[in-house]
Order: C-alpha cells, then sequence, then structure tokens
C-alpha cells in the first residue's frame, strides 16, 4: 500500500470526509429533536403481605419462599386484562388492554415482598396518574382474588420531570457522524483498490511484472 498516495487521495477528498459527516449528523439531529417523542417514566412501590406469612405455624424461611413464589403471581395479575382493563376504565385512557401493558413494567426490589410498578408515557402527569392508579385496582384485586392479607402503598408515584430519552438525539447523532465518517473513508479506500490507472512506474511494475528501465519526464516547451 502507498502510504503517500493515500494520503494525497485523503487530501484531495477531504470534502467528501466532511461532508457525508455533516449529513448523516445532520439528518440524525433533525430527527431525533423533532420526531423522537419524550418518553416519561413514574414508579410506585407496594409492600404484599400474604395469608400464608401471617400465620405462626409457618417459619421464616418457607415463609420467604412462599413470597418469593407469589411475586409471579402478583405480576401476572398486575397486567391481567381485569387490573390493565380496569385502569382503562376508571382513568378514560385512549388505549387498548395491549397498547396500556406494553407501557407497563412489574417487579420486585431485591427478592422482598417489596413490588415496584413502572408506567412510560409520553406524558408525565399521565405517566404518574396510571402508575398510582394500577397500585389501588392491584390492591383491590389482590385481596379479592389472591390469598393476600394486606397491600400497602409504600411510594405513591411522582410527577417525573425529566425524560428518560432525553439524550438518544445526542446518541443518535453522534452514531450517525461516525457512520458518515466511516463511509466517506470505505469510499475513499475503494476508489484507491478499484481505480487500474496507471499513475507511476511502480504501477506498471506491480501490474505487468516487468521493471522500468527508464522514464521520460513532463517538459514544458
Amino acid at each position: 500500500m502507498n502510504y503517500e498516495r493515500l494520503l494525497r487521495l485523503f487530501i484531495k477528498k477531504l470534502w467528501l470526509i466532511i461532508l457525508l459527516p455533516v449529513l448523516t449528523g445532520g439528518s440524525a439531529a433533525f430527527y431525533g429533536f423533532n420526531f423522537i417523542k419524550p418518553l416519561y417514566e413514574a414508579s410506585t412501590t407496594l409492600y404484599v403481605v400474604s395469608k400464608t406469612s401471617t400465620s405462626v405455624n409457618v417459619n421464616q424461611y418457607t415463609d420467604n419462599l412462599v413470597t418469593f413464589d407469589m411475586v409471579k403471581d402478583y405480576e401476572e395479575l398486575m397486567k391481567s386484562d381485569a387490573v390493565v382493563g380496569k385502569v382503562i376504565e376508571e382513568l378514560g385512557l385512549p388505549y387498548d388492554v395491549g397498547e396500556l401493558s406494553q407501557k407497563l413494567s412489574v417487579g420486585s426490589k431485591n427478592d422482598t415482598r417489596i413490588m415496584e410498578i413502572a408506567v412510560l408515557d409520553n406524558n408525565p402527569k399521565l405517566a404518574q396518574d396510571i402508575a398510582n392508579k394500577f397500585a389501588v385496582v392491584f390492591m383491590l384485586e389482590a385481596i379479592r382474588l389472591i390469598r393476600v392479607e394486606n397491600v400497602d402503598i409504600v411510594d405513591i408515584a411522582k410527577q417525573p420531570k425529566t425524560p428518560i430519552n432525553s439524550n438518544k438525539p445526542i446518541k443518535y447523532t453522534l452514531l450517525a457522524i461516525m457512520a458518515g465518517f466511516a463511509t466517506a473513508v470505505g469510499v475513499i479506500f475503494s476508489l484507491e483498490y478499484l481505480n487500474n490507472k496507471i499513475r507511476t512506474p511502480e504501477d506498471i511494475e506491480k501490474k505487468y511484472g516487468i521493471p522500468v528501465l527508464g522514464n521520460i519526464p513532463n517538459l514544458d516547451i
């Protein structure tokens, strides 16, 4: 590889190295800041105690096993049509059960009896309202359908102030700039390797395998 020739080619095609990253980065920035909607997350936590855990005849170890096993039941109940549908009905939401379920995530915190309900939405106030409504509806349904002695709200959901995807437009812009730069470099390398034009004595030796005895320089007469 002739590094000197490659360097000259890079200098000659410097406009391409600048232009492509500017175009790709600019396009990504325009899309990111204009079409990516801010996404907010609101979460609430519940403390769930099953009836089994209140029995004096069950030791602490068995109690923990039962409670941890029931966490999966609680998660399924939270995402059931009965709970999700009631939340939609009581808040008058413009979502169907499937759409709202996609916005909901449920899990236990560090393998404890504390459950966390998190809701994503483009509207921060709506995310807060949905999370808190899920907590209330779940409390009623868990006591009615599952052997749950008590459900207490540990932390109510607060209105989020900052979207969780606020850095995505910047991230996409940087990735697009890098992709544009890589494309420009790839194009330049391709131009170098696909160009079969003979420009130097070394090219003759390389292409035909014969030595060059001499060359005639260009003279301005």
